[in-house]
């Protein structure tokens, strides 16, 4: 998962036209990663700095798909929390 991830990282830097027409698949990928139960420290910590690096994607995308994904999240604590 790890190595992958930072292939897409890579990726992501290089091609950021092509990257952007998947950043959602790859956030919703990392974001069910982090709210998996039981994850690892390791893979809290990782999945946290790759969301980071992707931060001129969520800038870029702020109105049309960051706060659609954020609203995704919220929904997914909240029925993990009941």
């Amino acid at each position: 998962m790890i190595a992958i991830t930072d292939t897409i990282i890579e990726l992501s830097r290089i091609y950021p036209q092509i990257f952007q027409e998947i950043f959602v698949d790859i956030v919703d990928i990392l974001i069910g990663w982090y709210i998996e139960p039981l994850p690892t420290d390791r893979i809290l910590e990782y999945t946290a700095q790759a969301l980071q690096k992707f931060r001129p994607f969520w800038v870029d995308q702020i109105e049309s798909t960051t706060l659609t994904l954020l609203d995704h999240f919220i929904e997914d604590a909240d029925n993990y929390a009941q």
